[in-house]
C-alpha cells in the first residue's frame, strides 16, 4: 500500500518544527473528504511527512472531516515522522467518522537519540480499517509511548499491525491498545516488539485489553516479543472480558441504575488513553462518543 500511495498521492504536507522550537498550541492537521462527482468510486492517497528538530516540541493531531454522505471510498495515507535528538513529539490520529470507507493508514516513525514520541490512535472501525505501524528508536535514550483506543460495533472490522524495533541501549517503548467490540464487529491486533543484540538495558511493555460487549464479536489478539539482547526488561501480555459483574453489583448496591453503572464503567476502560489526548475540544468529543456508543449498545 506504501508503493500504491507514492504512484496516486496527489495531495500531502510537509511539516518542519526547527531546532530548539517549543509550538505552545497543538497543530492539528484536518483532512477533508468532499462528496465524489465521478460514477466509479474514489481513492484518496495522502503522503504527510513530519520532521522535527533537535530539542523541539510540538503535538500533532490528525483527524477528518467527513462531508461525502453514504459514498464509499478508499483512503490510502501515508505518514512518516522524523524525529532529532532531544525532540518530543506528540501524535494523535483521531480517525471517526469514516463508517463508509476502505481505510489503510502506513505511519513510520525514527527516533534518535533522548528523543521522545508519543502516539495515540482513536478508532471507530469503517468497512475495512487496516493500520500499519513501524518505528525505530535507532539511538541510545530514544523512548516511545503508544496507547490505542477502538470502537467497533455492526459490522465494522479494525486491525492493528505494531511493530516496534529497539536497536539501541537505553531505549524504552511502551504500548497499550484497547478495543471495545459489540454485534457483529470484528478487532485485530498484531504487536511486534524487537530488541536487537545493541539494545541493552532497554525496556519493553506491550499490554492489549479488549471488552466484549455482545456475544459474535470477535477479538483476535497476537503479542510477540523477539529479543537478542541479555540485558532487557521486557514483558507482554493480553486481556479480554465483559464487564465485571461483581463491579456492576458494587455500584448498583451504592444506588447507581444498572445503565448509568455500565456507562461509568465502560468510560474508566477507556479513560488513561483519551487522557493522552492533548486536545481538550477532542478529549470532550471522544468521551461524548464513547458514552453514546455504549448506550446504543445497551438500548
Amino acid at each position: 500500500f506504501v508503493l500504491l500511495n507514492a504512484v496516486f498521492h496527489a495531495q500531502g504536507a510537509f511539516v518542519h518544527v526547527p531546532p530548539q522550537t517549543a509550538v505552545g498550541r497543538p497543530l492539528q492537521i484536518i483532512q477533508i473528504i468532499t462528496q465524489n462527482k465521478a460514477a466509479i468510486p474514489r481513492l484518496i492517497a495522502p503522503r504527510l511527512h513530519i520532521d522535527v528538530g533537535s530539542g523541539a516540541a510540538a503535538d500533532f493531531c490528525f483527524t477528518f472531516a467527513n462531508f461525502a454522505g453514504t459514498e464509499e471510498f478508499w483512503f490510502n495515507q501515508v505518514t512518516h515522522l522524523q524525529i532529532a535528538p532531544l525532540a518530543t513529539v506528540s501524535y494523535m490520529n483521531i480517525s471517526t467518522p469514516l463508517s463508509n470507507c476502505f481505510y489503510n493508514d502506513h505511519l513510520s516513525a525514527q527516533l534518535q537519540a533522548q528523543s521522545r514520541l508519543q502516539l495515540v490512535n482513536f478508532l471507530t472501525g469503517t468497512l475495512s480499517q487496516n493500520l500499519y505501524y513501524n518505528i525505530a528508536l535507532k539511538e541510545k535514550g530514544a523512548a516511545l509511548s503508544v496507547k490505542g483506543l477502538g470502537l467497533l460495533a455492526g459490522e465494522r472490522k479494525c486491525s492493528c499491525h505494531l511493530k516496534v524495533r529497539q536497536t539501541a541501549p537505553q531505549t524504552e517503548a511502551w504500548q497499550l491498545i484497547k478495543q471495545i467490540v459489540a454485534d457483529h464487529a470484528e478487532g485485530s491486533f498484531k504487536g511486534e516488539l524487537i530488541l536487537e543484540k545493541e539494545a541493552s538495558q532497554a525496556k519493553s511493555y506491550q499490554m492489549s485489553r479488549n471488552l466484549l460487549l455482545g456475544e459474535k464479536a470477535r477479538v483476535l489478539v497476537q503479542p510477540q516479543m523477539r529479543i537478542f539482547a541479555d540485558d532487557v526488561d521486557a514483558k507482554h501480555g493480553m486481556t479480554t472480558s465483559s464487564l465485571n459483574p461483581a463491579e456492576l453489583f458494587y455500584l448498583q448496591s451504592r444506588g447507581l441504575p444498572a445503565i448509568v453503572a455500565k456507562t461509568l464503567l465502560v468510560r474508566g476502560f477507556c479513560q488513561d488513553v483519551i487522557e493522552a489526548i492533548n486536545l481538550p475540544s477532542q478529549k470532550e468529543r471522544l468521551l461524548c462518543l464513547v458514552t453514546k456508543f455504549f448506550e446504543e449498545q445497551d438500548g
